[in-house]
C-alpha cells in the first residue's frame, strides 16, 4: 500500500543484485545492495513487510536472503549448497522451508519476525519442487501440494496430499476429472490456480474456457482429499489467483 519494491542488476548484466525501495507517496526512493554473485533468481515472495529472494549463486550454490521493507536491512541469509530452496508461508504466517535433493528433504519452520528455527525434520518423498516460492498448505502434519507429472501430460501437475506420520503420498487424478469437466462444460478449460481450502477440506482448481465463441470464462472445480469431484462453479470470468484468508 505504501511501497513499490523493485529488483535491479548494478551494473547491468552484473551479479550484483539490489532492491530500490520506492515511497509511492512522496516519489522517493532507496536503494539497497543484496547479493553479489548472483548467477539467476527464482520468483521472490513478500509477506508480512518480509521479502524472501532466492537465488543460485556463480559457483552453483543455492542461496536466500530475507529482506525487511521497514527498515530496509536484512534479516538472514540462507546457504543451501545443491539442496533446492522451496518454501511457503504457513497459516500461522511463519516461513516453511523445504530443502531437498534426490527426493529427501528437511522441512524447517522458522519465526517470520526473527527468522528463528522454529521447528525441523526430515521426510523423503518422490517429488519435485521447484526453486522458490511454491503452491503449497500445511495444516497439521500433511502437506497439500501440486505433484509434478512426468512429462509429455496433458497437464503439468495434480493435487496431492502428503501425511508426515505415516510417509503416505496421495496423488489425486485431476486428468481424468479433468476430462469429466471438459464434457460436462462442453468447452476445452485450460487450468489456471491451485489452492486447498482447510475449513472444507477440498482442493480448488481454477479453469479457463477456451474454443471459438468464449471470450474470458471460466471456473472453479472442487475436490475431495479421496479424489472425488465434489462440484463445479462456472463464472463469467477466469480465475486466475485464489486469495487466502491470511
Amino acid at each position: 500500500e505504501t511501497q513499490i519494491l523493485m529488483a535491479y542488476y548494478s551494473p547491468p548484466n552484473s551479479g550484483q543484485l539490489g532492491v530500490r525501495t520506492l515511497d509511492i507517496a512522496s516519489g522517493t526512493f532507496v536503494d539497497t545492495p543484496l547479493a553479489t554473485n548472483v548467477f539467476d533468481t527464482s520468483v521472490p515472495l513478500y509477506f508480512g513487510q518480509r521479502l524472501f529472494v532466492s537465488y543460485l549463486n556463480n559457483t552453483n550454490q543455492y542461496e536466500m536472503l530475507v529482506f525487511n521493507t521497514a527498515d530496509l536491512t536484512i534479516v538472514r541469509t540462507f546457504e543451501f549448497g545443491d539442496r533446492f530452496p522451496s518454501f511457503f508461508i504457513n497459516k500461522a504466517g511463519n516461513l516453511v522451508l523445504f530443502r531437498g535433493l534426490s527426493g529427501m528433504f528437511s522441512r524447517e519452520i522458522y519465526d517470520i519476525e526473527i527468522m528463528e528455527l522454529i521447528e525441523e525434520r526430515t521426510f523423503q518423498l518422490d517429488q519435485f519442487f521447484s526453486t522458490g516460492p511454491i503452491e503449497a498448505y500445511l495444516s497439521a502434519e500433511k502437506l497439500y501440494y501440486q505433484s509434478s507429472l512426468v512429462q509429455p501430460a496433458p497437464i503439468a501437475s495434480t493435487p496431492a496430499i502428503y501425511d508426515f506420520l505415516t510417509n503416505e503420498n496421495t496423488v489425486i487424478d485431476l486428468i481424468s476429472i479433468l476430462d469429466d469437466v471438459r464434457a460436462e462444460v462442453g468447452q476445452e478449460l485450460v487450468l489456471t490456480d491451485f489452492d486447498y481450502d482447510v475449513e472444507n477440506g477440498v482442493f480448488l482448481v481454477g479453469f479457463a474456457k477456451s474454443g471459438q465463441g468464449i471470450d474470458f470464462e471460466g471456473g472453479v472445480m472442487a475436490i475431495s482429499e479421496n479424489g472425488t469431484l465434489i462440484g463445479v462453479v462456472e463464472l463469467p470470468f477466469v480465475p486466475t489467483y485464489f486469495i487466502k484468508p491470511y
